[in-house]
């Protein structure tokens, strides 16, 4: 049996706005499941971008790739 998983990739501000909705009271569960990721990957984003706007993110100079490619050690 094989699921049909496709993988998503969310911008720094999709990511933020879902964030805000959490803030605002918009129950997780609800949130994991109307983006369909997992809790681990929300509780991720809340380490990486809680509390910050995604302009000021990026901004920094920071962005999810190259974190990413940083933290890999690759290229």
């Amino acid at each position: 049996m094989w699921f049909d998983v496709t993988r998503r990739s969310f911008s720094i501000e999709q990511i933020v706005a879902a964030l805000r909705q959490a803030e605002s009271g918009t129950p997780e569960a609800e949130l994991i499941r109307r983006l369909g990721i997992s809790a681990h990957t929300f509780s991720r984003w809340k380490k990486l971008y809680g509390g910050r706007h995604g302009a000021s993110y990026r901004a920094s100079g920071r962005s999810s790739q190259g974190f990413a490619r940083r933290s890999t050690g690759i290229g």
